[in-house]
């Protein structure tokens, strides 16, 4: 879901509020769907730190639109539902009272799949969306979707800047968490041959090594459930398998295939970062 190179409007630490304004009731001049889907977004910030987004588009009214902001420097994300009307759309505030922090967002809004619209609709854009076409339009097996991102930011040049650099210490630790996890992970797998339950000695050197292991398990989960969800949700799931990774019950093993896994996924995330 991308378009353009993302705009940045700012808003100051404390902007004054003003009331949303309405959608226009007179469509704006775009040109006819035939000649290619328009889909154009903009953020209104004047409701201190609460963005609303603001849509234009030729797709013909009565159209679902699909609408999100999520913090890139922050675990925010808001979703919301619009109807196209005269060709706009208008959705939010998104965000607490307080206002979202300060920070760097994406917002978004996606036209979703043609078999979740009406009748009407489907009519004129076609039952999958053949009739659907231009750079914003993306078509799988199901049918064609429309999307289009726009990048925004809360707050002055300096609380911007202190948010990047929260947003790096945190992924800094996570890379930390991840190398201790996969070191973990291995420790699960060299108890294998320690899990004889004919062998008592190897029992009892197996339940030593499970407490010693077990309570970096849990170190390491705490680790993981303080960082943010953006980055660390797959690191939260594969820390959530290692107590039984490093335990002494037969099949632990699986444990650890489940937290390789999730440590892969979560590899691909942070190398994004």
């Amino acid at each position: 879901m991308s378009c353009a190179e993302p705009q940045h409007p700012t808003v100051e630490e404390e902007p004054e509020f003003s009331e949303p304004e309405t959608v226009s009731e007179v469509a704006p001049q775009l040109p006819p769907l035939s000649e290619g889907v328009i889909l154009e977004l903009e953020v209104d910030l004047s409701q201190a730190k609460r963005p609303v987004l603001v849509g234009k588009t030729n797709l013909p009214d009565g159209t679902t639109i699909m609408t999100s902001v999520q913090g890139e420097t922050s675990d925010f994300l808001g979703q919301d539902r619009a109807t196209v009307k005269n060709g706009s759309f208008r959705v939010g505030p998104f965000g607490p009272a307080s206002g979202l922090a300060n920070g760097e967002y994406v917002a978004g809004a996606t036209m979703p799949l043609p078999r979740l619209q009406s009748e009407s609709v489907k009519a004129i854009i076609g039952q999958n969306g053949e009739n659907l076409k231009g750079p914003l339009v993306k078509r799988d097996a199901l049918g064609a979707t429309v999307s289009v991102d726009k990048g925004f930011q809360i707050g002055n040049e300096a609380q911007i800047e202190e948010a990047r650099g929260d947003q790096q210490q945190a992924v800094v630790e996570a890379r930390a968490v991840l190398r201790d996890l996969r070191d973990l992970v291995q420790k699960g797998r060299d108890m294998e041959s320690l899990r004889d339950r004919n062998n008592q000695a190897k029992l009892k050197e197996c339940g030593e090594q499970m407490r010693e292991n077990q309570a970096e398990a849990e170190n390491l989960r705490s680790r993981a459930d303080a960082l943010p969800k953006s980055i660390a949700f797959d690191l939260a799931v594969a820390a959530g398998s290692m107590n039984r990774c490093v335990s002494c019950l037969p099949r632990a093993t699986e444990s650890c295939d489940i937290a390789e896994s999730s440590l892969t996924d979560a590899e691909d995330v942070l190398q994004g970062q």
